[in-house]
């Protein structure tokens, strides 16, 4: 009677440890999935040289920090800006390499309303490359030589305003153009980026 009973107890007791863990783990796998992060590793970024822009890299360096690329360049816009009329973005997937038979048109973005309120707003996939430009970026914009240290971009935010696309299974060639209310390119630049995930580290 006592190995019965006893066995009936064991049994419980084991069921009840099952569905303990079936209702714990989804918390650990969530938190689990919190302890990483998207990060940018940059290939190459040069200003364009198939359309006539007013933009100039005159030094970038690329350094890497806690698993992610960090920009740090000086530039030159050679025009004035009273606001900014439109941003307009190419992107292009690659997949086993970056020429021309491996990657393919992927999408095209563009900004057109409030732009000079955006490019400064908070939370945006651009505000830690903006935040870190010296002297700090404002509409009106006036002609001259820029700063960019520690600067890259937050994908994570892209991702919460909508935008979710298939980061980590290519390599991305990236064409930005961000025109004046004069159709002047002051902006205009080609990129080749990977997206990765790295772990967050605790003290972070």
């Amino acid at each position: 009677m006592r190995f019965k009973n006893g066995f009936e107890i064991h049994c419980r007791l084991q069921w009840a440890g099952r569905v303990f863990l079936v209702l714990l783990l989804p918390s650990v796998l969530a938190k689990t999935a919190s302890k990483t992060k998207m990060s940018m590793k940059y290939y190459d970024i040069k200003a364009c040289d198939n359309v006539v822009h007013y933009f100039r890299i005159l030094k970038l360096d690329y350094r890497m920090f806690d698993g992610a690329d960090f920009i740090d360049a000086d530039c030159y816009v050679g025009v004035d800006v009273k606001y900014l009329k439109v941003m307009n973005v190419l992107l292009y997937r690659c997949l086993g390499g970056v020429g021309p038979n491996h990657c393919e048109y992927f999408t095209r973005l563009i900004w057109t309303t409030s732009l000079c309120e955006l490019a400064t707003a908070k939370s945006m996939l651009w505000t830690p490359l903006v935040d870190k430009i010296t002297p700090t970026f404002r509409c009106p914009y006036k002609a001259g030589f820029h700063q960019v240290r520690n600067a890259t971009l937050d994908l994570s935010s892209f991702e919460k305003q909508g935008f979710r696309l298939p980061w980590e299974k290519y390599i991305w060639k990236v064409h930005c153009q961000v025109s004046n209310e004069l159709d002047q390119i002051g902006l205009c630049f080609n990129g080749t980026f990977e997206v990765r995930r790295v772990l967050v580290r605790k003290d972070s």
